[in-house]
Formats: structure tokens, C-alpha cells, sequence
């Protein structure tokens, strides 16, 4: 389809839902869209007349619109009482309302989107491309689908129902938190907390891997490591090799041979690994949207290290409101792509070293108000050897993960092991070790 078919269908559309009002008054009450949404000047007249109608409590027909624009000088300009007259007569029924309104809908993004990149065009500066991916990704959310019934809801739950393998999200490899939370489930924004060296990128690797051998697709986002340092403490993990030892390259010959049989089996992954600092929501949003398209059938897993390096577009008189403009964004990215998202905090109130009880709680999350309000999960790490034992780099420590919110489940505590060596999360010894065991 060519630009001019394109434009006719989309005119076509701006006609429709103008007919179909003037046939049935009524479905003003469902247009929550203003009259920039239409292309020409005479529908946004009319579709403006019919605002005013709804606001007076009015019946919206041929007769009160025409009485309406006469009011305003306008019957003239937007074709006379003839014109309106053929919009209601070249809409065959008003059961396809909604269909109108999408393709109306689809001709204002279009127009919008063509507009944007001619001002990118004319202005190619820094500031302007932050600009344009904003009013971009906004665009994006536009985008309306169908409207759901309950009908539509209970087939789905009764679907689901039938499923051998009931409501199972996104398996995380540790056995005890998949029963606590059920998996990260999909559409969720869950973050992940902790204070510094805990083990959260190291966690969220754990998880990211377990996705990938299960043979999901994982975006991974790293504002702080770069491409080499994220392969490298995957391959560490997979292997079993010491993560430190790609310092010196002080390797054993079994160590070679680990690493090798480790790379042939992460060549067979499918993931993104994005290593460009200080991004936006929006260049994140664009790189997630490109990997759902090159892989449309295979479960999609975010990853994102770390939430303070996000880089905010636009102007906030204060931190923790650019801070809630982005977890939102994340949250959107996760609804509207039904994927979770896994979000790293690298800040945590220093007040948690002051207590007796180090564990953190929501209280201790910067700018906790947004964070939490946003999230649909946060867990928490906390390692009691960090603070009360002498730290072994190769020994196994105990870390607890506390789920200290979960909007649709329950909240707890469960242990797991972690090598810090390698940088390997794994169940207890009182399960079977399934994490990364490949």
C-alpha cells in the first residue's frame, strides 16, 4: 500500500466515526480522543461541534450539528448541510465504531510520526533526538487494540485453566521462589534491591541464563558493564570457572576445555545484550520492539542494570519525579509488550548499615515512593556473611531473597546459594541443583 492509499483509507476513517455519530449520538460518549486526532480542518469542526453538544447534555444529530456550526459561522467551511448529510449516509452500520476509531487513530500516529521526523530533519541536534524518541514512544502507546470483553477475560482464565501447567510465569532456575511467586509473571515491572556487592547483577544474570537455556529471548541492558564483562561472568557461570581469573588469564587447561564446551552451549542462546550507557526509556523501548519482531515466538524476558543510570528526557523540578516518569515508561514497556521487566537498583538508603538488622525494606529504596507504586514486585538480597563473617571469595554463601511486595501474590522469604566465584545462584542442597546445569 502507497502513501496516497494510505491517506485515502485514513480519510475514509475521520468520515466514518463522524457518520457514525451523527447516526447514533450516543457514541460521542466512547471518543475520549481530541479533534487533532482528524486530518481536516472540516472534521475537526464538526467532531468540535459535536463536543460542544455532549457538554450542553444535547442530542447529537444531523440538526443539532448543523444548528451548531451555523452558531459559529462554520456550516460553510466544513461543506454545508449536504456534506453532513453524506457522512451519515456512507456509513452502511455503527457496529464497526471501534474499527473506525483505530484507523483514525492509525492517521493521526501517521501524521504525527511524519511530522516528528521532518523536525528531526531540519534540526539534527542532541536535544531534538531526545525529543523525538520521547514523542515517539508516546506515539507507540497510542496504539489501541480491540476492546476486550468479559467474555473475552473468561475464556482466557478458563484456557488457562485447562493448562497442564496452570498459571506459570517466566521460571527463575531457583526452586523455592518459583513456588513462592510462581515465576516473574508476564507484564510485571519486578525490581530488584539490594546494597552494593550483594550479588544483584549476578542474580539477575542467573535468572537472564536460566531464561536462555529454556530457550527464551533475553534483552539485556547493561548501562554500567560492557559487552566482553557480561559474556564473560556468563561464561564464568556456565562453566564453573573462576570469574577472576579472566584477569590474569591464569587458566588451567581444564579451565580451557570448561570454557570452550560453555561457549559452544551459549551459542545456541538467543539474546540482545545492549551496552551503551545512560540510555532513555525510549532507545530501550525501540531495541525491545526490534527483538519482539525478529523473534515473535519465543518468551521475551528485560533485564535492565541499573535504574539510576536510565538517563531521563526532559525537565523534572525534582530527582524522584524524573525517577517515577521512568519506572512508569518500564511499566508501560511491560503491559504493552506482555514481558516481564527485571529492573536493578544500585541505591539503597544508607540507613540500612546504621540498623541492627541490616535487611533492607521498601523504606530503604531511593525515592521508594514512585519505585514502589509502580512496581508489581520487589525483591530484596541480603547475604549475612557480608556483614557478620570474614569474606571468602570462593566459599558459598546463603542469600536471602525477600519478596517485599507482589501485587498479585504472596510475599516471604526463601534461601539459595551463591558461589561467588563464579557468580552462580543455586538451589539448596535439599533440592536437586537445576540452576544453569548444563
Amino acid at each position: 500500500m502507497n502513501q496516497n492509499d494510505s491517506n485515502v483509507i485514513y480519510a475514509e476513517a475521520e468520515q466514518a466515526v463522524l457518520g457514525a455519530i451523527l447516526k447514533e449520538g450516543d457514541l460521542i460518549q466512547d471518543c475520549t480522543f481530541p479533534a487533532e486526532y482528524f486530518g481536516k480542518r472540516e472534521h475537526q469542526l464538526i467532531y468540535q461541534a459535536m463536543q460542544a453538544l455532549q457538554k450542553k447534555n444535547e442530542n447529537i444529530d444531523i440538526m443539532t450539528v448543523v444548528i451548531e456550526l451555523q452558531e459559529t459561522n462554520q456550516i460553510e467551511e466544513v461543506g454545508g448541510v449536504s456534506y453532513l448529510h453524506g457522512l451519515a449516509d456512507a456509513v452502511p452500520t455503527t457496529a464497526n465504531f471501534s474499527f473506525y476509531v483505530h484507523a483514525l487513530t492509525e492517521g493521526y500516529r501517521l501524521r504525527k510520526a511524519q511530522a516528528l521526523a521532518l523536525s528531526l530533519a531540519l534540526s539534527p541536534t542532541e536535544e531534538k533526538i531526545n525529543e523525538v524518541y520521547q514523542k515517539l514512544g508516546a506515539l507507540q502507546e497510542l496504539s489501541s487494540s480491540s476492546i476486550r470483553t468479559i467474555q473475552d477475560g473468561l475464556f482466557d482464565i478458563y484456557e488457562n485453566l485447562l493448562s497442564p501447567q496452570g498459571d506459570v510465569g517466566i521460571d527463575t532456575g531457583l526452586i523455592d521462589l518459583n513456588r513462592l511467586i510462581g515465576g516473574f509473571q508476564k507484564g510485571d515491572l519486578i525490581i530488584i534491591a539490594a546494597r552494593p556487592s550483594m550479588g544483584k547483577t549476578a542474580f539477575a544474570l542467573n535468572i537472564a541464563m536460566n531464561h536462555l537455556k529454556n530457550g527464551g529471548v533475553v534483552d539485556l541492558f547493561s548501562l554500567e558493564m560492557s559487552e566482553e564483562q557480561l559474556l564473560k561472568r556468563m561464561l564464568s557461570a556456565v562453566a564453573r570457572v573462576n570469574s577472576k581469573r579472566w584477569i590474569d588469564k591464569n587458566f588451567s587447561k581444564e579451565d580451557y576445555e570448561k570454557i570452550v564446551q560453555a561457549v559452544g552451549i551459549m551459542g545456541k542462546w538467543t539474546g540482545v545484550l545492549n551496552d551503551r550507557p545512560a540510555q532513555t526509556v525510549t532507545e530501550i523501548r525501540s531495541t525491545v520492539r526490534q527483538s519482539m519482531k525478529q523473534y515473535p515466538n519465543q518468551p521475551h524476558l528485560i533485564v535492565i542494570d541499573y535504574l539510576q543510570l536510565i538517563q531521563p528526557v526532559g525537565y523534572f523540578e525534582r530527582h524522584d519525579l524524573a525517577i517515577g516518569e521512568i519506572t512508569k515508561q518500564l511499566k508501560n514497556i511491560a503491559k504493552e509488550y506482555y514481558v516481564p521487566v527485571v529492573l536493578l537498583l544500585s541505591q539503597l538508603n544508607r540507613g540500612v548499615e546504621s540498623r541492627a538488622d541490616k535487611r533492607p525494606m521498601m523504606s530503604d529504596i531511593r525515592d521508594s515512593g514512585s519505585v514502589e507504586q509502580d512496581a508489581d514486585m520487589i525483591i530484596s538480597l541480603y547475604r549475612d556473611d557480608y556483614y557478620n563473617q570474614p569474606s571468602n571469595p570462593n566459599s558459598t554463601s546463603i542469600v536471602e531473597l525477600n519478596v517485599l511486595k507482589n501485587r498479585n501474590g504472596q510475599t516471604g522469604k526463601v534461601e539459595v546459594a551463591f558461589q561467588k566465584e563464579y557468580g552462580l545462584f543455586l538451589n539448596l542442597m535439599k533440592h536437586s541443583d537445576v540452576q544453569i546445569r548444563l
